[in-house]
């Protein structure tokens, strides 16, 4: 039975540290592989395979850089991802923001890989006979290692570094970043808060696509809180529909139309609307909703009747404050 070969002296490092025989132990990775993870947004994991290689290439004291060096991938990594989805939350498009740091980390990985390459290609060339098993040795202790990573990763960001950028305040920072949604229509313009996003009519629900295509009535608008527990809705109604009728017989209309439905009225008041006078209606259907009517008519032909509805008691006092910024910053356009 051989012995395993004699240790060799890697002539490119520039010291006398030997390479260790081949084994289970110490088969590295294949630098190839490293390079190709780290194209994969799995910088910091191909960051630690580089650290790796330097104990099984016979350098562990060039372990402990390379591994801090992987640490600060994955904490820049980590908030770069969280502060780019809290700024542009409202964006369908916000993921493909995460692609930005790619480069950095990429470059990291290949100025590694270089700075590795001569000690690797000298082990490579001392065991070219064994490379084979070797390298199957490398394979597996790779793929541990995702598997391992997965686990950690995820169990640190969720229970670690989220609380932590959460608690720094830069979530809050990120939200003032954040693009203020607006719309405008052919009579109205509105500004949503921080938190809301426009519902366009392609994600309108069957049962409010219906709504909107009654007779006599326009959908305007919809926004809705990212939370989904309160919408906000525009709806022109035309006459006949309101026959014409001043704005006070308007109001008595759906009032009495709620309570035909067996809605609950908790509260009416009269608001003043971009300088029009408007009427709320604040109700409550059986199945504890809070729905809000404010009713405005900028014109004898058509009233604006702006709806607020809240899944429960909670969701509206966690949103009054929003609907009045959103009543507060309307703008009638008369002409539409």
């Amino acid at each position: 039975m051989s012995s395993s070969p004699p240790a060799s002296t890697d002539n490119n490092s520039g010291n006398d540290t030997p390479v260790p025989p081949p084994g289970n132990g110490y088969a590295p990775i294949s630098l190839k592989f490293i390079f190709f993870v780290s194209f994969f947004f799995f910088a910091t994991y191909a960051a630690l395979l580089v650290a790796l290689n330097w104990k099984r290439l016979g350098k562990p004291e060039r372990f402990l850089p390379t591994l801090i060096v992987a640490a600060l991938l994955y904490v820049i990594f980590t908030l770069f991802a969280l502060f780019t989805l809290s700024v542009n939350a409202l964006n369908i498009y916000a993921p493909l923001s995460l692609l930005f740091p790619l480069p950095l980390g990429v470059g990291t990985i290949i100025i590694a890989l270089l700075w590795q390459r001569p000690t690797y290609m000298t082990w490579v060339h001392r065991y070219a006979q064994e490379r084979a098993q070797l390298q199957r040795y490398g394979c597996f202790t790779s793929i541990a290692l995702l598997i391992v990573c997965a686990i950690a990763g995820s169990t640190l960001s969720t229970y670690v570094a989220v609380p932590l950028y959460n608690a720094s305040g830069l979530d809050a920072w990120a939200e003032s970043l954040r693009p203020i949604p607006t719309f405008e229509g052919q009579a109205v313009e509105l500004t949503y808060p921080l938190g809301w996003v426009e519902i366009t009519e392609a994600n309108y629900t069957e049962e409010y696509r219906a709504f909107c295509e009654t007779a006599y009535q326009d959908c305007l608008s919809a926004g809705q809180t990212t939370t989904g527990n309160a919408t906000f809705e525009v709806v022109r109604l035309y006459d006949p529909l309101t026959n014409g009728f001043p704005l006070d017989v308007v109001q008595t209309g759906v009032k009495q139309q709620l309570r035909r439905d067996g809605i609950d009225i908790i509260s009416t008041s009269s608001l003043i609307i971009d300088g029009y006078p408007a009427y709320q209606i604040i109700a409550s259907p059986p199945n504890n909703q809070i729905w809000v009517f404010i009713l405005v008519k900028p014109q004898p032909n058509y009233t604006l009747r702006l709806a607020l509805y809240a899944t429960n008691r909670a969701a509206y006092d966690a949103t009054s404050d929003d609907l009045k910024t959103i009543l507060g910053r309307i703008n009638i356009i008369t002409g539409g």
